[in-house]
This record gives C-alpha cells, structure tokens and sequence, in this order.
C-alpha cells in the first residue's frame, strides 16, 4: 500500500505565525488508512505499518525542504512502542533526528499501558535530539498524574476539552495542566480549533499554541529546498539506557533526614496514604515497594485491587511479586539481591495531592529480629514523582524495552 503524509499547521497562537507541523498518514486517497491499521492489529504487522507512516512523515519533510525551527510532529502507535525501525527505513529516519526539529507524540493511552517502558523510550528519544509531545490529554484523566514523570515538552490537549461545553471535569484538567506547566515551562497547544470559540476556549485554557480548522487543513507541506537523505551509520548506534536509579530514601533523604519508626504507626501511614489514593481518582498514580512477595498480604491484595479500580495506574514491586498480583495491578519482581528490597516505599502521585512514604530496614540481611525502619515522609510533588520515576522501570524488567531509534 502506498502511503504519504499530510501535514497540518501549528500556530503561535499570539503571533499567528507557523511554529511547526503535525504529520498525518494518509493512503493513495488521500484518507487516513484506517483500514490497513485494522489489517496490521490483525495480523501482527502494526510495528511495521506504524514504522512506515514515521518514515513517510520524515521524508516528506525532508524533501520539502523543512527546516528548524519550523518543528515536525509525529504520532508513535502506543501497541509497538517496544519495536525497531526496519534497516531499510534506518537512512531516512537518521536524516530526519538530525536535520529536522521533531517532536515525539505519544498519545495517553500508551502512558496508561505501558508507563515502565515509555520512561525508557521517552528518555532514548531525548538522548536522540527529539522533544516529547504528549497527545490526547483530557480525554482520559490517568495521563495528569504521569505528566512530571515523564516531563514532556509539550501538552496536547485533546479536542473534547475544547469544543465541548465547560463542566467541572474540564476545569479539573485545566488546573492540572496549568500547575504542571507553570512549574515546568511547559507549552500547551490545543487540537481541534475550528472556530473563533474554540480559539477562545483554547486560550482560556491556557494553550499558546494550536491547530485545528481555523488555521488551516491537513494538505502538502510549502515547498523550499529539498535535504539529502545520507546513509545511515553502519554499525546502527547503542541504545541509550536509563542511569541506574536512586534509592527512594536516597531521593527523599537529600532534603529531610531520615528519622527511626515504629513499623506500626508506619504501617498504618502507609495504609492512610493508600485510603487518600481511593479519593483522587483516575488520575492518580500508586506505586509501593514491599520488599517481599510475603509482605504483601492477602489483606493487602484485596484493597490494593480495590484501589486499581479506582486509580489509574497502581505499582507493587517485591521479591517474588508475579506480574498481576492482583486485579489490574501491575507487578514488579526484584532480584534477590537488588537493593531495593531493603526499602519500604508507598508513592501517591496526582496533579491535587502527592506524598511518598519511603522507609529503609535497618537490619543486616538474613536476620530474623523484629523490623527497625528510618523513615521519612514528603509531600514535595517533585520529590515523590522522582520516586515513581525511580520505581516504574522495575516493572517487569525482563521485558524492557531494549530497541533503538533512528540515531
């Protein structure tokens, strides 16, 4: 099937000048293939598909002649965010990382899914040159809570925020997004602008950048100077890896010290910090760190399954933890002899509310004397989502994302 790309315009929306492009896969007809995405969910080829529609985008760029600081956006399907370019394409996309100004967008549905390997993927991206966009926000609350995890560049808000009527659920988006982008330097740029009321609704929403209609529609990019595609590098380039991680005490202990507990009234704060989870909501991320699988009770299960109905995405780590250990939360095992399994850590994470409890075992490995813990607890924002950050890549580590981007 042949595929090509329409690109549609990004504006500034004070200036009214071009701040960049959003590339659109479009088939012979110049439609959205929705029929071949089906096709390749079907049949196992979405990686390859998806691949195909990066590469169109790319050198359709390129051969316009597009330059920075015009930026270029690109959509990644979120169900192959683990997968390798193909070597045929590796030239046109090594071209592109490093002669065009590319934004990543990663829809929210892949942070909901796949948030241990996006932290991977979004930090090998930056080591390539390439800023993140994350798209969709609005349309489903989990992504607010992941939003200083990931730290992205730019905060697509979905078109339903801006063309719907105003309602509490939108004010409650617009005050997350504004307090991530106040405190980051964030840029928020609103999809869907068809009409001088969306423009204001987009504005009033905080966004300075925006497409959509009024501006203009998906079609050919102006034309100037075509840029040479060059051969890839051969041997392709190492995939840049994530620096080994704090410990959560560590990242909490740089600005508190650490103070002795008594397990009980530890125990009983954590479960206070799980029972604050269960009323924020979806856009809320927990992640607890147990040590071992047998610290992790039966009573414990139940509620933390309670809490995953609730919550978007819910995190135990431990010794011996299996994948599921229980309803639609997310398991982490650690290794018998990762360090981490001497730290006690329950992590609240939302755009309202954020408190961290982490704790550290004072006894000498393999001793069987009553638990001494030091402790601390944090409400920073920043610090707690340092201690997600450090938590999320050990769920299911030996599936992690190992595969490179084009250099």
């Amino acid at each position: 099937m042949e595929l090509t790309s329409a690109y549609q315009p990004i504006v500034n929306l004070e200036s009214g000048e071009i701040f960049g492009y959003e590339a659109l896969a479009r088939d012979a007809t110049g439609k959205f293939p929705a029929a071949a995405f089906d096709a390749a969910r079907a049949n196992g080829t979405l990686a390859a598909l998806d691949w195909e529609c990066r590469a169109s985008a790319v050198r359709g760029a390129l051969e316009a002649g597009l330059r920075p600081p015009v930026a270029l956006f690109i959509n990644n399907e979120p169900g192959v965010i683990r997968e390798p370019p193909p070597e045929r394409l590796r030239s046109v996309l090594t071209t592109g990382a490093r002669s065009l100004d590319l934004y990543s967008e990663i829809t929210e549905r892949a942070i909901a899914k796949y948030p241990a390997e996006l932290l991977q993927r979004v930090f090998e991206m930056r080591s390539r040159g390439c800023s993140i966009a994350i798209d969709d926000v609005g349309a489903n609350p989990r992504s607010l809570a992941m939003l200083p995890v990931l730290k992205p560049d730019v905060i697509k808000l979905d078109l339903s925020l801006i063309q719907a009527k105003p309602d509490l659920a939108s004010a409650a988006v617009m005050t997350s997004v504004a307090a991530y982008a106040q405190a980051t330097g964030a840029t928020i740029l609103a999809e869907g602008i068809e009409t001088e009321q969306h423009l204001l609704n987009a504005i009033t929403l905080g966004a300075t950048l925006g497409q959509g209609w009024l501006f203009g529609h998906p079609g050919p990019l102006p034309q100037g100077r075509p840029i040479e595609i060059t051969p890839a590098p051969q041997p392709p380039p190492p995939v840049p890896q994530l620096p080994e991680p704090e410990l959560p005490s560590a990242i909490v202990g740089r600005k508190m010290p650490l103070r002795p507990g008594n397990p009980d009234f530890l125990m009983a704060i954590s479960k206070h910090l799980e029972h604050q989870a269960l009323a924020l909501g979806q856009d809320t991320v927990v992640v607890s760190c147990f040590g071992h699988a047998q610290n992790f009770a039966s009573d414990a299960r139940e509620h933390y399954a309670q809490l995953a109905r609730t919550v978007g995405i819910v995190v135990v780590l431990g010794e011996g933890v299996p994948d599921e250990p229980a309803p639609d939360v997310r398991g982490g095992a650690l290794d018998p002899d990762d360090v981490l399994i001497g730290e006690w850590t329950v992590a609240v994470l939302s755009p309202r509310y954020s408190a961290a409890l982490v704790a550290r075992n004072l006894n000498e490995t393999g001793t069987h004397a009553t638990p001494r813990f030091e402790f601390a607890l944090t409400f920073d924002a920043e610090d707690v989502a340092d201690v997600v950050r450090a938590l999320l890549p050990r769920i299911g580590a030996e599936q992690a994302m190992r595969v490179p981007l084009a250099a």
